[in-house]
Order: C-alpha cells, then sequence, then structure tokens
C-alpha cells in the first residue's frame, strides 16, 4: 500500500486540500475530485486484486484515509462510503452479482454509499418481510450520504421471523418503494448530500441480495468500522496540528501529534478486543475536539472568519463525535465530556501537582496501580472488562501525565490521595510490580482504604535482590544512568521486566515489548530529574503482612525472576487470606502478556468479594 499512501499524499496536497474551504462554502463536491480519485484507483482499495484491487492490508487502508480525511474530510467521508459496497460484493457468497457489479465498483464507473443505520437500534426501524421473488422492506435510514452522488446503496433490514439481517444492492433513486427523501442541513460536510430516505415496501430482489446473518453477528461484524471512522478524527488531528504549526504553536502542535500516534497505536494493538474498541473511538473524537478547538484559540480572532480553515475543522471534529455512531461509543463520549469537560484527563490535587486518572463506569470502586517507569497505559486491555465496578485507572507520581514531586510523600500516599478526591471510603487495589508495592503500603498504613488486594509481580516496598540477573541488569542500569545514555537505561529496563531471565528480547512478545518501551520513553522525557525526589516507603512491611485481614490474590508469570517469585510466595505464606496464582509461559508483565486470562482471574476474584459471583 506504499504506492498508495504516496498517491494519497499527491492527491490530498494537490487537489483536495486547496479547495476544502470552498466545499465547505458551496455545499458542493466537484466531481473532478471522484474523478481523481478513481483514476488513482482509490475506489477499490479494499477489492480482491483479480477485480483490480491493489493488494494492500488494513493498516494501509487506514493510513490512506487519514491522509485524504486530513485535507477534506467531505470528500473523504463521501468517498469512503463506497467502501462498504465494494466489501459487501467480495464477500457475498452471490457470485452472480458480485462478477456483475464488482469490476465495476473496484475501478470507481460504479459509486456506491450504504443505508443500513436502520438496523443498529434496538427495536430495528428499517424491517424485511418476505414476499415473491425477494424482499419488502420498509422503515426509515436516517442518515444516508452521497444522495445523488452515488449510483447504487447498500441496504440493510431486519426479518423478524428469522431473527437476521437482510442486505442487497438498490439503485440510489427516488422511485417506487422510497417514499421520502429528506436533505439534511449538516453544520459540516454539507457538501456530502446526506438525507433521510423513508422506504415503503421497497422490493430488494433475491438476485440483488449480499449476505443474510443473525443481527447479533452483523452488529458485531461492524465494529471494525469503528476503526475505520475513526481515521477521520486522526486525519482532523493531523491538519489541526499543522495549523498550530503555522500559529505559532510548534511544541502544541507536536503534543497533539504524539498524543495521536499513542492512541492510534493502543487503537490498533486493541483490534482484537472488540469490546474496547468504542472508547477507543470516542476518545480518538474527543482528542479531534480538543485538537481543532485548540488551533481556534491559537489562530485568534481570524478563526471566526468563515473562511478560516480552524473553524472549519472545529464544526468537522463536532461531525465525528456522532457520525456513525455507535450506543457503546455515545456512552463513552458522554463519561469521559461529562467527568472530565473533554479535557482527556481527570485530576486529584496534591500538595505539589497532580494525579492523573481514567475513571470509568459504576459500581465498588476498583484502583488499578501500574509498574514503575512505566504509565496507567499499562492497563489498557482490563479498563473496559469490569463492567459492573468503577475502575480508576492512574498515573503515580512522576510518571504519565501526572506530576512530577517535588516534595516528599509516602507510595502509597497516590492511592488515598485519590480516594479522598472522589470522596471514597475504600477500594479494592489492582497492583502491578511497583503499583503492587503501593496496594500493600496502603493496605498496611491505611487498612481501613482497602477492601481487597490484588498483586502482580511485586513484593513489599522494602525489596531485596539477590539473583544475578537482577543484580547485575540493575548495576548496569545506573551506569547507563550514570553516562545519561537513555536508550541504554530503557533497553536494559526492558530485558529486565519484559524479557526476563528465561528469555531473549527476540522471544517476547513484540508488541508488549514495543509499548513498554514507548511509556519508558515518555517516563525518561517527561519526568526524569537530575536529583529526583523517590517515595518514602512504609515501616517494617515484612514482619506486617500478618496484619493485613483483607482476600489478597497474588499472581505471577511462570518466566518471571526469582526474587520476585520467592518475595511474592513469601507475602502469600504470610497474609492470614492469600492464594496464589502462577501463569504458564508468561513473565513480569502478565495482565499485558495474556490480558484475557489474567482479566477473568482478577475479575472472578472481585465478582466473590462483591458478591457478584
Amino acid at each position: 500500500m506504499t504506492e498508495m499512501l504516496q498517491k494519497a499524499l499527491k492527491v490530498a496536497d494537490e487537489v483536495l486540500l486547496p479547495a476544502a474551504s470552498e466545499v465547505d462554502r458551496t455545499g458542493r463536491i466537484p466531481d473532478s475530485h471522484f474523478q481523481r480519485l478513481a483514476e488513482d484507483g482509490f475506489f477499490g482499495l479494499v477489492a480482491p486484486v483479480e477485480f483490480g484491487g491493489p493488494g494492500g492490508d488494513l493498516a494501509g487502508f487506514l493510513q490512506v484515509i487519514e491522509t485524504l480525511a486530513s485535507a477534506c474530510l467531505t470528500t473523504t467521508f463521501t468517498w469512503l462510503q463506497h467502501h462498504g459496497v465494494v466489501m459487501s460484493l467480495a464477500t457475498t457468497p452471490n457470485v452472480e452479482l458480485r462478477d456483475k457489479y464488482l469490476r465495476r465498483a473496484a475501478s470507481g464507473q460504479l459509486r456506491g454509499g450504504g443505508a443500513f443505520s436502520g438496523v443498529i437500534p434496538d427495536p430495528p426501524r428499517v424491517n424485511a418481510t418476505r414476499t415473491t421473488g425477494g424482499w419488502s422492506l420498509s422503515g426509515d435510514v436516517t442518515f444516508v450520504s452521497g444522495w445523488g452522488i452515488v449510483d447504487i446503496l447498500h441496504v440493510s433490514a431486519y426479518d423478524a421471523a428469522s431473527g437476521d439481517v437482510v442486505s442487497g444492492l438498490i439503485e440510489a433513486r427516488a422511485g417506487k418503494g422510497i417514499s421520502k427523501v429528506q436533505p439534511l442541513d449538516l453544520v459540516a460536510a454539507q457538501a456530502s448530500n446526506t438525507v433521510r430516505l423513508v422506504f415503503d415496501e421497497l422490493f430488494l430482489a433475491d438476485e440483488m441480495v449480499t449476505t443474510r446473518a443473525n443481527r447479533e453477528a452483523y452488529i458485531g461484524g461492524l465494529a471494525i468500522g469503528l476503526r475505520v471512522d475513526s481515521c477521520l478524527a486522526f486525519g482532523l488531528i493531523q491538519r489541526a496540528a499543522a495549523g498550530l504549526d503555522s500559529a505559532g504553536q510548534p511544541e502544541m502542535a507536536e503534543a497533539f501529534r504524539a498524543a495521536a500516534a499513542e492512541l492510534r497505536t493502543r487503537f490498533d494493538d486493541a483490534l482484537q478486543d472488540m469490546s474496547s474498541l468504542p472508547h477507543f473511538r470516542a476518545e480518538t473524537s474527543a482528542l479531534a475536539v480538543q485538537a481543532c478547538n485548540a488551533f481556534v484559540v491559537a489562530a485568534g480572532g481570524r478563526a471566526l472568519l468563515q473562511s478560516h480553515d480552524a473553524q472549519r475543522l472545529a464544526r468537522e471534529s463536532l461531525f465525528t463525535l456522532v457520525v456513525a455512531s455507535r450506543p457503546a461509543v455515545k456512552s463513552a463520549l458522554l463519561e469521559k465530556l461529562g467527568r472530565c469537560g473533554g479535557s482527556g484527563m481527570n485530576k486529584a490535587p496534591f500538595s505539589d501537582g497532580h494525579l492523573a486518572y481514567d475513571d470509568i463506569g459504576d459500581g465498588p470502586p476498583v484502583v488499578f496501580l501500574h509498574d514503575g517507569t512505566l504509565n496507567r497505559r499499562v492497563w489498557d486491555q482490563q479498563l473496559h472488562a469490569f463492567d459492573g465496578y468503577r475502575v480508576l485507572n492512574v498515573d503515580a507520581r512522576g510518571h504519565g501525565e501526572s506530576s512530577t514531586p517535588t516534595s516528599e510523600y509516602l507510595r502509597g500516599e497516590d492511592v488515598t490521595v485519590l480516594l479522598d478526591h472522589l470522596g471514597l471510603e475504600s477500594a479494592y487495589l489492582v497492583g502491578q510490580a511497583m503499583g503492587g508495592t503501593s496496594a500493600l503500603d496502603t493496605a498496611l498504613d491505611h487498612p481501613e482504604r482497602v477492601a481487597g488486594l490484588v498483586l502482580s509481580g511485586c513484593g513489599t516496598s522494602e525489596q531485596y535482590w539477590q539473583s544475578d540477573f537482577i543484580v547485575g541488569s540493575l548495576q548496569r542500569q545506573m551506569e547507563y544512568a550514570f553516562n545519561q545514555d537513555t536508550d541504554g537505561y530503557i533497553e536494559m529496563f526492558l530485558r529486565m521486566w519484559v524479557d526476563g531471565p528465561r528469555r531473549e528480547p527476540h522471544e517476547a512478545d513484540p508488541k508488549v515489548r514495543e509499548r513498554c518501551r514507548e511509556m519508558a520513553v515518555h517516563t525518561a522525557t517527561h519526568h526524569a530529574r537530575p536529583n529526583p525526589v523517590m517515595p518514602g516507603k512504609a515501616a517494617d512491611t515484612w514482619n506486617r503482612l500478618s496484619d493485613i485481614d483483607v482476600p489478597l490474590l497474588g499472581i505471577v508469570g511462570e518466566l518471571e525472576c526469582t526474587d520476585i517469585r520467592d518475595m511474592l510466595d513469601r507475602i502469600v505464606s504470610t497474609v492470614p487470606n492469600a492464594k496464589l496464582d502462577v501463569f504458564a509461559g508468561v513473565g513480569h508483565m502478565v495482565n499485558m502478556e495474556d490480558p484475557d486470562r489474567f482479566t477473568a482471574v482478577v475479575r472472578q476474584f472481585l465478582d466473590g468479594l462483591s458478591g457478584r459471583g
């Protein structure tokens, strides 16, 4: 897809961007835009090679969308509807239909759009009834883009008799069966020619049917579209960052680029966990709104002129908040915007700064505490898997988006500061490595604030190191620090805590290794100080373990270093109500290497304590 990306950059710079303001002002996309996209092969991006496709992958497809959207969201959004038609033709078991239309669709000779939103609400708003030779469709499709631009529509309707969704192709023109075409006056992307359609016994012939699928499976299959649609918001962030550069705010521009890159990586890493995609889609749109609004402020009074790009981008960012959304996306956005005013971060203040944290869901509170050198993104794959609980995911001082400490504090104070800020008496604590020691310190010094403990890969805050692997690695790491060799310091961190003593770097999960590297780099570049303030520890921790009277679950990887395994064994054997779970085939980063099992084990433990089991 490299060639297509190069073409996309060229089309964006030469065709789409110069005309974007005029498209917005006139409410019309020049047909020459679509002709150029067709000539360069962009209508067939997802088509099989044998039908004219370029043979690219999903990552390349997403890059192309984002590049085009950064130049003109309206053109890109309208063109994007076409790919649902191409994909449906490429995968349909209706071979005759595929052979008749797919090559023309892939070349752009036949342009398509979608009309499937009527089957997403519960109950569905568009229904299908079996009739002679096909299906009769009736109902209301509230948002159909490209009317008057596309030739065909891929429509979907719900058959109550079978519980299936029936999908197929119809001509995109008013006539028998389409009783109403209502143009919509949009705040942005008006040139997409978006309308509301009312079907009244619209006939879908059997030979035009692409698929029949169980409704639950059909809606589940739409989830990947959340990642595709997020490219519109990522494109806006790109353009807003360029605007911030031009407005004399290069540091802010770079911060938004970095935030988008980090979010993009997390989004892509989560593609196998469909339940988390609505939350990432919401986060992307919220970041786009923030970036575009920042451009408006940086541009000043000029941004209020209708001819200025900043106000257009701000309106288009609002468009991404709701277009192609789902109920779960809406809920995630309302939760995010309602609790933190759209800032993208909650803050719990302490004497010389703040703790950054996520606050997700409702129910008994669970505080997640991350490893040292990393940040709260360690828990991304657990964040949205604890429905029925209030998940509080916090960056420790000197990590992530929390403040770098300048005065003395105790390790367990991060927990009490957060609970006090939220008015919570107690919470379940789930800690990994350094986070586990913080949880233990809290349980020892503030037992009334802790309802239960999950400790993964840790000792107490009075840790001891005896193995040659750890002692030698720590010594080399300190040498790198003394020589101000950040890359060497971080690589040694990864060797100790991602690879571990029993694996070489190439044997560890490369995605886990890279995510940890990114977080470690962020800590080193944002929080490192010549004389850092280190947290104080609870006193006499090993001798006080028997005082802990709440249930404790210890988790350790089979490939963990012997020091950690010995310390965690000692904790579990001393705390009265404790048990240990050893995860086969993984090392220190248990929750990242085996996230599904980790989540299930912790969830089962918490459900038992909270009475939900």
